[in-house]
């Protein structure tokens, strides 16, 4: 009878052992993909899209997209706004008519000392922001 037990106990010991060596494993894996997604701009995981939209494709219900120049007529997507480079109002672009007066049903505002966008629409709206380099 003390075999028996022994042997229950020797198996419940493994059995956690087991678990928490898969646990660790998963975790491992999903830190793994969530750090290489923060460095190299991905997003792993389509769950929160599902529910809001995915922003980086432009599917949510307000989507800004900020644009550098990088040559003569030539911008590349970042997602951050850029030191050294001014926001270029006359190239701003959106999927509905926006535009700096507060009382329209679409506008956006730029804060150039805190560097901060701001974007209010009552329609589905993405739009695209260009920034300049500093003269």
């Amino acid at each position: 009878m003390a075999r028996r037990e022994k042997n229950k106990s020797l198996k419940r010991q493994e059995a956690f052992i087991f678990g928490a060596i898969v646990i660790f494993l998963v975790t491992l894996v999903l830190s793994t993909k969530t750090v290489y997604a923060y460095y190299h701009n991905t997003e792993p995981y389509s769950i929160l899209a599902n529910y809001v939209g995915d922003f980086d494709n432009g599917s949510g219900d307000i989507n800004i997209k900020l644009y550098k120049q990088t040559g003569a007529g030539r911008f590349t997507r970042i997602y951050t706004i850029p030191t050294g480079y001014n926001f270029d109002d006359t190239r701003t672009d959106c999927t509905i008519t926006c535009d700096t007066n507060s009382s329209s049903d679409c506008y956006y505002s730029y804060d150039s000392t805190n560097r901060e966008f701001s974007l209010t629409s009552n329609e589905k709206v993405t739009c695209r922001f260009y920034f300049v380099p500093s003269s």
